[in-house]
């Protein structure tokens, strides 16, 4: 009698956890989601107490003054100094926030007469400081010191540079002596006319046409180099250039570029700054950069600066240099959307624009690596990995895993929803060393103990059965027991089917 008491008690308790699987799962998929789409797979650790200690007095370095740069190398009489001064922190890092004052004092060429000193501020512009001199009246040598100083205290200690620069004195026109000729009058016979006079007819002045002058077609070129670049997913960075070439007289530009995201995406060149920024090329590297951004999400590059003096050059010279990495195969045109270069005239500067791509391919050497979870579980060792040619590894007790790249890889576990990559899709790559692309973390779903690749009423119908028992393909979390644990994690996944896309 007490025997059968006991196989009815343990039926009435299967029977409620089958009851609340279905209704758990009946409610649809119940499950704890993060923001980035991951489900936990690991019990949270309390987080120790922290305890503050004393922090050191910080030692403050001297900033160093790292180059002064003329925008010529002797002027004339009368022109104007465009002066950058590039000033780094001790470590050699660019140093923006510093103020930046010159002192400029002028000798005569013979050292003699001095005139004093006079001062100005230069603007920052992130680690180049900019500024420009036009008290050059009076020829001699110009001495310049710059003092670099922390306005708000607490971050480096002052600096300072000196430099001396020529200004020569214009020429000066010598007057020609044009000597003035008298003409000395020469008697003149004049003969008596006899007859009849003939009337001379008045000459009619005719208006003669000047020709509107026209302008000549320009030369100057603006393309993306290389125009065609060819890469793999392996890659780790490539690097495109948008140059301009045969231009004169050239003071600013505003450029848009377009690309794939999905494809490729822009490394940023200025991780000092937020967000994203292309680096900035040749011409404008001690310009006035007004935008540098990049629009990551819909793949747009914007780039608009201006120089202090205008820019002459015949051999193609950078605006920009992008450097890419690459997100899945595929191709990107790269478009140069839109171009405006203006001269010293502030006259737009006609150009032929040649746009660019990128093309991402397979290499027989590339591999795939990365790391895979089981959801519920704190051991991943063992989940099988395939490649569309077949060729097979098993992940490593933390997940990890590195094989071949093929257009596909799957990953299997029993009681697990299949997972796969498809390469040629958008891939979540964290990096990359030109052999090996390493992709974000993979999460296999719990659930699936008849191996159909789906998660439905036979699956919790399968775990009841096997409940209070060591049943390894039922025991989703793999603590030794099937339980009410197993059942709810199924549950959770309910109506879930694969092989699911990673990182969905």
């Amino acid at each position: 009698m007490k025997k059968q008491l006991s196989v009815a008690k343990h039926i009435r308790w299967l029977i409620a956890a089958l009851g609340l699987a279905i209704l758990i799962g009946g409610l649809g998929p119940i499950q704890i989601t993060l923001a980035n789409g991951y489900y936990p797979t690991k019990t949270p650790i309390p987080t120790a107490t922290y305890t503050p200690t004393a922090t050191p007095t910080r030692v403050l370095e001297a900033c160093q003054v790292t180059a002064v740069i003329f925008d010529q190398e002797s002027y004339i009489q009368g022109e104007t100094m465009a002066i950058t001064v590039r000033v780094a922190d001790a470590n050699g890092n660019p140093l923006a926030g510093a103020k930046v004052v010159a002192d400029v004092t002028r000798r005569d060429f013979d050292n003699i007469d001095t005139q004093a000193a006079t001062g100005f501020g230069l603007i920052d512009r992130t680690g180049d400081y900019d500024g420009s001199y036009d008290q050059t009246g009076t020829p001699g040598f110009y001495d310049f010191k710059f003092t670099v100083s922390d306005p708000v205290g607490g971050r480096f200690l002052p600096c300072m540079a000196t430099t001396t620069v020529q200004v020569d004195p214009a020429d000066t026109p010598t007057p020609t002596f044009t000597p003035t000729i008298t003409d000395t009058p020469t008697a003149t016979f004049t003969p008596t006319i006899t007859g009849t006079p003939t009337d001379t007819p008045t000459p009619t002045a005719t208006p003669t046409d000047t020709p509107t002058p026209t302008s000549t077609p320009s030369d100057t070129i603006v393309e993306v180099e290389p125009d065609n670049l060819e890469t793999t997913l392996c890659s780790l960075q490539e690097t495109v250039a948008v140059n301009v070439a045969e231009v004169t007289n050239l003071l600013s530009v505003d450029l848009e570029v377009s690309y794939d995201p999905t494809v490729i995406q822009v490394i940023d060149g200025d991780a000092g700054q937020r967000g994203v920024q292309v680096r900035v090329g040749n011409i404008f590297a001690t310009g006035n950069i007004t935008r540098n951004e990049v629009d990551t999400s819909n793949g747009r590059i914007y780039f608009t600066a201006a120089r202090l003096s205008g820019y002459t050059q015949s051999i193609p010279d950078g605006l920009i240099a992008i450097d890419w990495r690459p997100q899945r195969v595929g191709s990107s045109a790269i478009t140069l959307e839109r171009v405006v270069l203006t001269d010293t005239n502030g006259q737009e500067i006609s150009a032929e624009i040649n746009d660019g791509g990128i093309t991402v391919n397979f290499v027989p050497n590339c591999n795939v690596a990365g790391a895979v979870s089981l959801q519920g579980r704190t051991d991943f060792e063992n989940v099988m990995v395939t490649n569309s040619a077949g060729a097979q590894t098993e992940t490593a007790a933390d997940g990890s895993f590195v094989l071949k790249a093929d257009r596909v890889l799957t990953f299997k576990f029993p009681g697990y929803l299949s997972t796969e990559i498809d390469l040629s899709d958008p891939v979540e790559i964290v990096g990359a060393d030109g052999q090996t692309v390493e992709v974000g973390d993979i999460d296999l779903l719990a659930g699936d103990i008849n191996g159909d690749d789906q998660i439905n009423i036979l699956d919790l119908v399968g775990i009841a059965a096997a409940y209070a028992t060591d049943n390894n393909v039922a025991d989703l979390n793999g603590d030794g027991l099937v339980d009410v644990l197993d059942l709810v994690a199924a549950a959770g996944n309910f109506q879930q089917t694969g092989p699911v896309a990673a990182w969905q």
